[in-house]
């Protein structure tokens, strides 16, 4: 939706005084602990929680986008296109203010669906509604839910505007009809989590280390943008390119218009809490005082102003008063000193320990890539620095290796693509044991893009030491044998079909690099 519609209706609404949410210190979670559930669950038992998000989200539809707790200004405040924020400047200090692509996306995602939901509670007139969850880790629910299809005989309309009169409010958003029909799914790539929740370190320093820790690289505030941490990656960033493939989803400036946007961001924040253990040091960066102590300004059901930070959004339980219903419920806080294990019997805990990363040294280089076609390759030309080629030996874990992609740019819309590292010619299709998939470009909000236009190239880092383990199969490889392969990712659709998305301006990439640290 533009500003065009209510936009002006009512003129400027007063802004309420800014309240900081009262810090917790109760011994015992509050006695009504909410509870957010699966959406597959609630489908299956005909809930009608289903039915009170409906109706909250058709109120706050109605609601002009001057109101601070109408669906637009609180989509608004994750983000919006350019024109649109032109339109209504006077509330441009609440809007477009998502982190993505550093430590901050966490905690300010969390603070921003608990104020939605308390918004969607008053307005669906249930004082019991808790904000359900998308479970699509389950490969039984990698589909988009039944209780966000259109009626039938809304299918496929289009005309442009079309989607926001449907009698359905959870299908108010624009998708692709692939997806509205459940033609195509998540696939295994995008909810697979295994990949982050196995990492112990929440936040790192180093831009080449961001796929290694769960929560994201360190950054001066919220909008400075550096790498996507592992669960940003995967299953985040992957779920928005897959949903939104052509529609609403698929651009930060756009995706909180989808209802479905805040099931997705309840199930990331599911996963944060999994992630987190004291016992093995799974904490967040509670000894950053800028993680800890930097501001996010919301708004409440009430539409007033509420200012948090990072230290008052560390317990759901204790501080925000939900859990998810695989968390049970505790009987005391969470202990979130910085450990990294548990303390020996008798003994104080240990800190964890703070080291630089090595310098690496880089390997192999390949050319530039322009992804026109389907499938794109590149191969590696051998450097003076490579003092000795990576051996399987090496590779089993005593060698860390990682592909670095350089100078990367992709506009907003770029559809997924899928990154392979190749040991001898063939595609990776043909290739089979010779192919291993490092990851992916679900690159959400594009990539490389500065101030004014300006290309700055992004970095994006897989790791490669199993692949390369894989490929090598006990034999010594030389680089010089290797290939990268980027491939636009097809789904399978109707009748066996697959769906491959179309990309009228594909991503670039200045350079690649085989790494050795």
């Amino acid at each position: 939706m533009t500003l065009t519609r209510r936009a002006f209706a009512h003129g400027g609404a007063a802004l309420g005084a800014a309240t900081a949410l009262p810090r917790v210190t109760a011994a015992a979670p509050p006695a009504d602990l909410k509870v957010r559930r699966s959406i597959g669950d609630l489908i299956r038992e005909q809930s009608p929680l289903v039915e009170s998000y409906r109706r909250g989200v058709d109120v706050m539809m109605q609601r002009d986008i001057t109101d601070n707790t109408s669906w637009w200004f609180q989509a608004n405040i994750h983000n919006l296109p350019d024109e649109d924020l032109a339109k209504l400047r006077s509330q441009a200090r609440y809007w477009r203010q998502c982190p993505h692509k550093n430590y901050f996306f966490l905690s300010w995602h969390r603070a921003y669906i608990y104020f939605f939901e308390r918004i969607v509670r008053k307005a669906s007139g249930d004082p019991d509604f808790t904000l359900p969850y998308w479970a699509y880790d389950d490969p039984q629910q990698a589909t988009l839910p039944v209780a966000f299809v259109p009626d039938d005989d809304e299918l496929g309309t289009s005309p442009v505007n079309a989607a926001l009169s449907r009698r359905n409010p959870l299908a108010r958003a624009h998708r692709l009809e692939h997806v509205e029909r459940r033609w195509i799914g998540l696939g295994s790539v995008a909810t697979d989590v295994h990949a982050a929740m196995a990492l112990d370190r929440f936040s790192t320093v180093d831009q080449l280390e961001a796929a290694s820790v769960f929560g994201g690289v360190r950054s001066a505030g919220p909008l400075e943008s550096q790498v996507a941490g592992a669960i940003e990656a995967t299953p985040h960033n992957v779920v928005h390119k897959t949903i939104g493939l052509q529609g609403d989803m698929g651009s930060p400036e756009t995706a909180a218009r989808d209802p479905i946007f805040w099931l997705h961001h309840a199930n990331v924040d599911r996963t944060w809490v999994k992630w987190t253990d004291p016992a093995r040091g799974r904490v967040p960066p509670t000894d950053d005082d800028d993680w800890m102590n930097t501001k996010f300004t919301f708004v409440d059901e009430d539409g007033a102003d509420r200012v948090v930070t990072g230290a008052e959004l560390l317990d759901t339980q204790f501080q925000l008063g939900y859990r998810y219903d695989d968390d049970p419920p505790r009987s005391q806080r969470l202990d979130l000193r910085v450990l990294n294990a548990r303390a020996p019997a008798g003994g104080p805990p240990k800190a964890i320990a703070r080291t630089s990363p090595s310098a690496p040294v880089v390997l192999a280089r390949g050319g530039a890539m322009h992804l026109s076609a389907r499938e794109t390759h590149a191969a590696f030309a051998t450097t003076p620095q490579a003092a000795r080629r990576p051996t399987a030996k090496a590779t089993s874990g005593r060698l860390r290796l990682r592909v670095v992609l350089r100078d990367v740019v992709a506009s907003d819309r770029s559809p997924p693509y899928d990154v392979f590292l190749l040991a001898d010619s063939g595609s990776p299709s043909a290739a089979g044991a010779n192919a291993m998939r490092i990851g992916g470009l679900d690159l959400f909000g594009g990539a490389g893009h500065g101030a004014h236009g300006q290309h700055v190239g992004a970095t994006l880092v897989f790791e490669a030491s199993d692949a390369l383990a894989q490929l090598s199969r006990g034999r010594q490889l030389d680089p010089r044998t290797l290939r990268v392969s980027i491939v636009r990712r097809g789904f399978a659709s109707a009748g066996g079909a697959e769906f491959v998305p179309a990309d009228s301006d594909p991503p670039r990439i200045g350079a690649i690099e085989l790494l050795q640290s």
